[in-house]
């Protein structure tokens, strides 16, 4: 019996050992990926794209307009767009959140099909369009909502800027809270499953 406890005490100091690990992982991972979320790319020299970032942008050109091919039932983009995004994938976990990060990560081509569409049905540029994909994605009836009082005259969301309060907020899930409750709740299980 003396052995098994230090086993389980062992174990539970390896748990603590690998959370802070991982957090130390997300905080390096943040650090690195830091400069994506606030800048534009660095490869990207549009006029279009560096406004986007401090203003609405402008609406789609013939240029950048993309087609629907008949045959693949998918969108391709125009020989003028550039295909850059406004802000990297960790930009959209700031902004926006898991939920379109996620989608973001594991399926971009699904994810550049809907910046596509969003581009050619609401006659905007890529970095509106992939704001709002990623606002919809986040939180579709809120999106749907502040479009309908656009429609009615409310000024337009930029949702590519990001929003300090946003970004701290979605930190603070990831490195505090998030570990927290997994923590509380395999300590839990842990507990409930040794009686």
């Amino acid at each position: 019996a003396k052995s098994i406890h230090s086993i389980q005490s062992t174990g539970g100091f390896i748990q603590v050992e690998i959370m802070m690990r991982a957090v130390a992982l997300f905080i390096a991972v943040f650090l690195v990926g830091a400069c994506d979320a606030f800048n534009p790319s660095s490869t990207t020299t549009t006029t279009a794209v560096r406004s986007s970032l401090t203003c609405l942008s402008a609406a789609v050109t013939a240029k950048t307009r993309p087609k629907l091919n008949k045959a693949t039932g998918e969108w391709e983009k125009a020989e003028g767009d550039d295909g850059e995004y406004p802000y990297g994938a960790f930009g959209t976990l700031l902004r926006h959140g898991p939920s379109p990060f996620v989608s973001r990560v594991t399926n971009p081509a699904q994810y550049e099909q809907f910046v596509l569409s969003y581009m050619d049905g609401a006659n905007v540029d890529r970095a509106e369009a992939t704001g709002n994909i990623d606002a919809k994605m986040n939180n579709e009836l809120d999106w749907m909502y502040q479009k309908m009082e656009e429609k009615k005259g409310r000024p337009k969301v930029d949702y590519t800027a990001l929003k300090k309060k946003d970004a701290f907020l979605t930190i603070t899930w990831a490195v505090f809270i998030l570990p927290t409750v997994y923590y509380v709740v395999d300590k839990t299980i842990s507990e409930v499953m040794s009686h």
